[in-house]
């Protein structure tokens, strides 16, 4: 199995980096796309905008207030892809904040492995830097 794991320390406290991960306002600042609810909860939804009206949902599977969010993922694009998994752990540290994301459930590095692997870095990054500057990373662009 693939899995792809990501750490970054953020200059400020985990309440706030956890208020991140679950408003959705605040989610599509650093967000790729629009993010229209995040229910927290197991069995709640995590619910994207993607071009063209259309909508990403998933399901949390776990949940443990300021520390930990799980929810499944799948493109539908991908549809050969078998569902996988995305868990944030928050982890205070003083004045500053370890975040590490694991995506997890590849079977290979198959074509949503190969998607969102150098997306999740963007991400993180982007809320760091909301985080600790108040303006989100501006948008990918494809210098191709």
């Amino acid at each position: 199995m693939e899995k792809i794991e990501r750490h970054i320390y953020i200059a400020a406290p985990a309440e706030k980096v956890w208020d991140a991960l679950v408003d959705p306002t605040a989610a599509s600042k650093y967000f790729v796309v629009p993010v229209l609810e995040i229910d927290p909860k197991p069995g709640g939804k995590l619910v994207y905008s993607i071009s063209g009206g259309s909508r990403l949902e998933y399901d949390v599977l776990e949940c443990e207030p300021g520390r930990r969010l799980v929810h499944t993922f799948h493109f539908p694009w991908f549809a050969e892809d078998p569902p996988t998994r995305v868990i944030y752990e928050v982890e205070a540290m003083g004045e500053m904040t370890k975040l590490t994301l694991i995506h997890d459930g590849f079977p290979s590095r198959n074509e949503t492995f190969k998607d969102v692997d150098g997306g999740w870095d963007y991400i993180i990054s982007s809320l760091k830097t909301l985080l600790e500057t108040g303006t989100p990373l501006p948008p990918p662009m494809d210098d191709h």
